[in-house]
């Protein structure tokens, strides 16, 4: 924590806040503005679920969605950024995913989508974790598979502000496969990957 101009005491959340909405602020192809509080505790209720401190500043301070890693964050009902990935706004998409029949592709209570790296690659903010969690999934053969991305979406999120290219931190290289260049038909190398992170057992959640 420390003292900011004006004698109030600010903390490292502050900073990354001030930081996102002088970036939103630069780029109005991709500012939509920020979520009500109204409207957060409308879906806090819907879902039953309490949103992490900092979630709730970044819906709230910056912007409901459509700014940020991937795709653009999934912003909140009723005015929120909804990812064309996801088809549907994030209650929505949250209801389904918790009715899903099969378990092993069930969404785990408490994730709420955050934003799409494409081919069905999510990644999730966990609200049950004060600092809010960032996890993501992707879908394989066995269901949906979940790791750690970062332990808190406020460092992760002054990572992104920094320079660094989350999207290349989100996979990790686990071997290749042989296979043929399709325009010009040579043999070629194709990389194997996996989600980064320390893997999650998300099963007593579902």
């Amino acid at each position: 924590m420390y003292v900011g101009c004006h004698g109030a005491r600010l903390t490292p959340d502050d900073d990354v806040v001030s930081q996102l909405r002088a970036r939103v602020a630069a780029d109005p192809s991709r500012r939509i503005a920020p979520a009500s509080k109204r409207d957060v505790a409308a879906l806090e209720k819907t879902l039953d679920l309490e949103l992490p401190r900092f979630y709730r500043r970044m819906l709230t301070e910056v912007a409901n969605g459509g700014f940020g890693p991937g795709s653009g964050f999934i912003g909140i009902p009723p005015h929120g950024f909804v990812d064309p990935d996801l088809g549907v706004n994030l209650v929505d998409a949250y209801l389904r995913g918790r009715r899903e029949e099969d378990p092993s592709w069930r969404q785990p209570s408490g994730l709420l989508h955050l934003c799409s790296w494409g081919c069905a690659t999510f990644s999730y903010v966990d609200t049950s974790t004060p600092d809010a969690a960032v996890v993501t999934a992707e879908g394989t053969e066995r269901g949906l598979e979940f790791s750690e991305t970062a332990q808190s979406l406020s460092e992760w999120l002054g990572r992104w502000h920094s320079g660094v290219k989350l999207e290349t931190t989100i996979h990790e290289i686990v071997g290749y496969r042989e296979g043929l260049n399709p325009f010009t038909r040579a043999p070629q190398q194709y990389a194997m990957t996996r989600i980064a992170g320390r893997k999650l057992d998300l099963s007593a959640r579902v």
